[in-house]
């Protein structure tokens, strides 16, 4: 049988692994030079019960990166912060995969994963040198809410950027 605060037990344990490698890699990032047009900086990482990798991407707007080849200089739209590391013990699964899938569904695990991991982003941005010039955010791909790691507010990505632009219905 499983348990929400087992699982999440879980996930924050296997996270917080890498914490020093994410806070190194915002040092890092910390001496790049920024484009001009970039206006957004966009943490994502894929959730995936087994693992994850956590990437910085470097946005004119909330989807759009930036365009490397206008810039001179060691500028990429993109940056990993992590390679793939391990989230969840996948092993066992196979066998009851449907009861973890109902667990995983009846318990919201999928909303609480995401949760957990943009505080422990936000906590690693903290514990860093890094002090971003311009917002940032942790967003998951196909979600329609963002968190703001500067604030630890969620906030609704079509709305942001509807209020940079003029929004026609």
């Amino acid at each position: 049988m499983y348990e929400i605060e087992k699982y999440l037990e879980e996930i924050r344990n296997n996270i917080s692994k890498v914490s020093n490698e994410v806070i190194n890699s915002f040092n890092r990032i910390q001496n790049l030079k920024i484009p001009s047009d970039a206006k957004v900086l966009i943490l994502s990482t894929p959730i995936t019960v087994k693992y994850i990798k956590v990437t910085l991407f470097v946005n004119e707007d909330m989807f759009e990166p930036v365009d490397v080849e206008e810039h001179d200089g060691d500028i990429s739209s993109i940056y990993r912060m992590t390679d793939e590391f391990f989230l969840y013990n996948y092993l066992g699964l196979k066998k009851n995969q449907d009861e973890f899938n109902e667990f995983y569904e009846t318990e919201d695990a999928e909303r609480k994963t995401i949760e957990a991991i943009a505080l422990w982003l936000k906590r690693c941005l903290e514990s860093s040198n890094f002090s971003p010039s311009i917002p940032m955010y942790y967003a998951v791909p196909d979600e329609d809410s963002v968190f703001n790691l500067l604030t630890g507010e969620w906030e609704d990505q079509e709305e942001r950027e509807c209020e940079r632009y003029v929004c026609r219905q």
